[in-house]
């Protein structure tokens, strides 16, 4: 046993009692930060103990990993450029465009934790408003927090050339974006053939120069697929750059194959060599949360820049040892114009009543205008019930699936009032001009109907429960026990004797009934099993004494038998001696036979039995 503990506390991984120390101290820093904005927005962390804790925090966040998760939301994050696997979604990838369209509003910061890996989850865009201190494997830590100030409220008005787009496109991300935020905008002009956003993320080196050491190159499914050297020291994957302005540098390397690798950059370039030195390590690249977008930081314009990829070996065989690239996306952000716009999309947001909304129940008043729609952040789900000045909005959208096997939200063209989705993942309303209140309430699908058969089930558990309880035999013992009780008798003696006959009464309309046997008659009874059994134990010994006799009749006839060997002379008299004995002998075991039978039948019977007239020996 001790051996199998051992194996299982290698094998399997569990957290250790320290780092239930963030978690105890969740509600403290959540507190806090109420304390400072009791509003309705989302918060995000840049540290990690796993991928749930904004439930233990309490946050409203996109980090979060359940096997029911929303399969529309999970590819519609992805689509923003956050990390996703599987179920899961994290805050890795996070950029200014993609936090404000989704309400994040603050983040919170670990200044250790966060610079631990090279690369850093904060943008550099938002604005530090207090600093604290959280439990840390045992110890306080230093904790900041962060405003977006561009960061949007869970619904605002915004044109309504956003249902034109029927859903984002997940091979690149900042493309997603621009045409995200310029159709909330209403500054795509065509939708007719390929689009033209407005560039809030706009694009550089679309081919790099790639320079390769102790690797090469291969084409798989029109990917880049860089194979390294059998027997390699150092096989790295070398891309080269130039930025063209000190905007902040994002990167996305698209791969249909993603396999881990190092990730290094240096600006430090040797003017003699030619060669880069200093590199910072920023962590590992498509490695589980590790492939989303990356800050790169920002830099002068013109700096020259190589992003190093380390293939990772195994054997050094150069089998399986490789990294695929689909796509080298490297953008700078535009922060003047994505700010421009957000300031034009917060002019008419959804007032929510802090006093009546909650998690699960919406209400607030809107101000709309000709070709707009409320346009939400929530996700879409069934169970939602969506009023306007107390009537109910219809759905105006069907769920499909298409010939590529993607269960897609197709929208009404007819311009309808109603509720619509999104991208095929948030919820949008479009609504008669003038001032409004929407109320938006969620309940789960089936949750009502669940409610009602749990009332019924508990209502038919009892009734079985009743009826079992007056027809049970174990509960009719029971009461019958408690009434012997009560008139002062033994159940136990009673529960014996109830086996034996009862006298009955019977005459013509009454009813029978037992009756109980008086002190005086049971000792009687008693006295006559004693004398019985007293008996049939005599009768056993008479018995085994007659058996004893036979026994030794027979040994006397064998000596007779043996003496007439010897005296002929004696052998008449002998021979009828020898008869006489033995005759003696059957008798005497005749009559051993029949006591033990009559001991037997005297032991079973109240009645003496006759001995059919047959003579006793």
């Amino acid at each position: 046993v001790f051996d199998t503990i051992l194996k299982i506390d290698k094998e399997v991984y569990y957290s250790s009692k320290k780092s239930y120390d963030a978690i105890m101290d969740a509600p403290n820093v959540a507190n806090q930060l109420k304390e400072y904005d009791d509003g309705f927005y989302r918060t995000e962390k840049t540290f990690f103990r796993n991928v749930n804790d904004n439930q233990a925090y309490g946050f409203k966040g996109i980090s979060h990993s359940s096997s029911v998760m929303n399969t529309k939301a999970i590819n519609f994050i992805e689509t923003l450029g956050y990390t996703t696997k599987s179920y899961e979604t994290r805050y890795d990838g996070n950029t200014p465009v993609a936090d404000s369209l989704l309400g994040i509003k603050y983040v919170l910061n670990d200044p250790a934790r966060n610079s631990s890996k090279g690369k850093s989850l904060l943008s550099p865009y938002y604005d530090l408003v207090y600093t604290s201190t959280y439990v840390h494997d045992g110890h306080d830590a230093d904790l900041e927090v962060y405003e977006n100030p561009d960061a949007l409220p869970i619904g605002f008005m915004a044109d309504d050339d956003i249902l034109r787009l029927s859903f984002l496109g997940n091979d690149n991300p900042f493309n997603s974006m621009n045409n995200f935020l310029s159709s909330l905008t209403g500054n795509t002009p065509d939708y007719s053939g390929a689009l033209q956003p407005k560039q809030y993320f706009w694009r550089i080196a679309e081919n790099p120069e790639v320079e390769l050491n102790e690797c090469w190159e291969s084409n798989y499914n029109g990917q880049h697929c860089y194979n390294a050297n059998a027997g390699a020291g150092d096989p790295t994957v070398r891309i080269h750059i130039t930025t063209q302005s000190d905007d902040c540098l994002y990167m996305f390397l698209k791969s249909d194959n993603p396999k881990k690798c190092n990730l290094w950059i240096s600006d430090d370039k040797n003017p003699e060599t030619g060669e880069f030195e200093h590199f910072k390590g920023f962590g590992q690249y498509y490695d589980g949360y590790d492939y989303s977008i990356v800050n790169l930081g920002s830099y002068p314009a013109g700096t020259d820049l190589e992003i190093r990829m380390t293939i990772i070996q195994g054997d050094k065989t150069g089998n399986n040892e490789y990294i695929m690239i689909k796509d080298f996306q490297f953008y700078h952000f535009n922060y003047d114009l994505f700010h421009e716009d957000i300031l034009k999309l917060k002019e008419s947001p959804w007032n929510l009543d802090l006093e009546k909304t909650k998690d699960d129940y919406l209400v607030g008043d809107v101000d709309v205008m000709e070709g707009q729609i409320l346009y939400t952040s929530i996700p879409y789900e069934p169970g939602w019930t969506i009023k306007v000045d107390g009537k109910k909005l219809d759905p105006k959208f069907e769920d499909t699936i298409t010939d590529s096997n993607m269960n897609l939200a197709v929208n009404e063209t007819k311009g309808e009032d109603g509720e619509y989705v999104v991208l095929n993942a948030l919820i949008g309303l479009r609504l008669p001009e003038g001032h409004h209140t929407v109320t938006m309430k969620y309940s789960p699908p089936g949750f009502r109907a669940g409610v009602l058969f749990l009332i019924l089930g508990i209502g038919v558990i009892v009734l079985f429960f009743i009826v079992d309880r007056k027809n049970n035999i174990i509960y009719a013992q029971e009461r019958k026990n408690r009434e012997l009780r009560s008139k002062g008798i033994d159940p136990e003696t009673y529960v014996e004797e109830a086996a034996a006959p009862a006298k009955i009464i019977k005459s013509k309309g009454a009813v029978a009934e037992k009756v109980y046997k008086s002190e005086e008659e049971k000792k009687k009874d008693a006295a006559v099993r004693a004398a019985k059994k007293a008996k049939a134990k005599a009768a056993r010994e008479a018995a085994e004494k007659a058996k004893a006799e036979a026994e030794r009749a027979a040994a006397e006839a064998e000596r007779a038998a043996a003496e007439a060997e010897e005296f002929d002379d004696d052998l008449e008299d002998i021979e009828e001696t020898v008869e006489k004995a033995a005759e003696t002998a059957d008798d005497i075991a005749e009559t051993a036979n029949e006591v033990a039978e009559d001991a037997s039948e005297g032991s079973d019977s109240e009645k003496p039995k006759k001995n059919n007239g047959k003579k006793k020996k």
